[in-house]
């Protein structure tokens, strides 16, 4: 659980050096607010893509959807991606919890 805690806040820490490099912090903060509320209201959707049940490539199939879908910046997009690719989205309520306390 420590080195998952270390992760998401170096997670949120490289996606707020972004946001604040882009002056789009508050733009990033509403963006994974939404995305916050579209996994706890969905628990397919979050099942389909924090589980590693599912192959890496139908999970950023689903996630490129979703963020086409919510029109999210390209900057959040590459951040779900990574995320995706190292096996960190799993993390995603606790770096959603740095990122709003670094904005803070």
């Amino acid at each position: 659980m420590r080195s998952s805690a270390a992760a998401a806040r170096r997670y949120a820490r490289a996606l707020f050096a972004i946001a604040a490099e882009n002056g789009a912090v508050a733009q990033v903060r509403s963006e994974l607010a939404r995305v916050a509320e579209l996994f706890e209201s969905d628990p397919a959707l979050r099942s389909t893509l924090f589980r590693p049940l599912h192959p890496v490539a139908e999970r950023r199939a689903v996630l490129r959807s979703l963020c086409e879908h919510l029109a999210l910046m390209p900057s959040v997009q590459n951040f779900f991606a990574y995320a995706i690719d190292q096996r960190r989205l799993v993390d995603f309520d606790a770096i959603h919890g740095e990122f709003e306390a670094l904005a803070d």
